[in-house]
């Protein structure tokens, strides 16, 4: 697994978080305004995310963000 940038494990931090008090993923919205950035950065941030075997995201789903759990 690659090594996250601190902006990008903020976010997954605060991904997981929303998700165990929630129940349900955050919107890009959401986690944009947690970091002070827009929500395209934050797609930024969850593309990688994703790339590094973090997140899974289902295509054209409202809030579906899935934490991958690591052994």
């Amino acid at each position: 697994m690659y090594e996250l940038t601190p902006p990008q494990q903020e976010a997954f931090d605060f991904i997981k978080s929303f998700i165990e008090q929630n129940g349900y993923a955050p919107t890009l919205q959401e986690i944009g305004a947690m970091q002070g950035i827009t929500p395209q950065g934050a797609k930024r941030h969850l593309n990688a995310l994703e790339k590094k075997g973090k997140i899974e995201l289902k295509a054209a789903k409202h809030r579906k963000i899935t934490v991958i759990e690591e052994n």
